[in-house]
């Protein structure tokens, strides 16, 4: 699938103007992973679970939906994403085009009850520490399943199975870490 996605899609609010490329460089904006590097991970983990029924794929934060509906494309899994930022949310509305295994949330991560999901995806390397430390204990209370991440401490540490290169936006080899909780 091909996406008509526009700089002004990763700003906060449709408002907010870029004046130069040096803008880019700002929290206003976030970064991709390449999707094909995510489902190859996700794509081995659901051979290894071996499992016979629908399992659900969450992406928190997941901006303009790209990588849950290549995901959902890519796999029998049925996908979810929560993004935080209206304008980001209702861009991946409009991505959606009629796909019924789709589900796309305009809330934060923390009224999320992450039991409900069996792999979750998450470019935690954004969030605050304050925000991952939320992240961690919601894993570790209320999850059971495998998660990506991009950074982790010793909270989670006893649940790392193993670590990935992944292509980015803003990098090339970038280590993700997979734990099972």
């Amino acid at each position: 699938m091909k996406f008509d996605i526009q700089s002004e899609d990763y700003l906060i609010d449709k408002y907010t103007k870029i004046d130069n490329v040096n803008s880019y460089n700002t929290s206003l904006l976030y970064g991709e992973v390449d999707y094909n590097d995510i489902c190859n991970i996700i794509k081995f983990m659901l051979k290894k679970m071996d499992c016979d029924y629908n399992l659900n794929f969450l992406d928190i934060g997941s901006g303009c939906g790209k990588l849950v509906i290549y995901i959902n494309e890519n796999t029998d899994l049925y996908c979810t994403g929560i993004e935080i930022i209206k304008h980001r949310y209702l861009k991946s509305l409009e991505l959606l085009q009629n796909n019924y295994n789709i589900d796309f949330i305009n809330d934060n991560f923390t009224n999320i009850y992450l039991g409900n999901f069996d792999i979750i995806y998450c470019c935690n390397v954004v969030f605050s520490e304050e925000d991952n430390n939320i992240l961690y204990s919601k894993l570790n209370n209320e999850f059971t399943g495998y998660a990506l991440l991009f950074t982790y401490n010793n909270k989670i540490n006893h649940h790392l199975v193993t670590q990935y290169n992944v292509n980015t936006s803003w990098q090339k080899n970038v280590l993700i870490y997979l734990f099972y909780f």
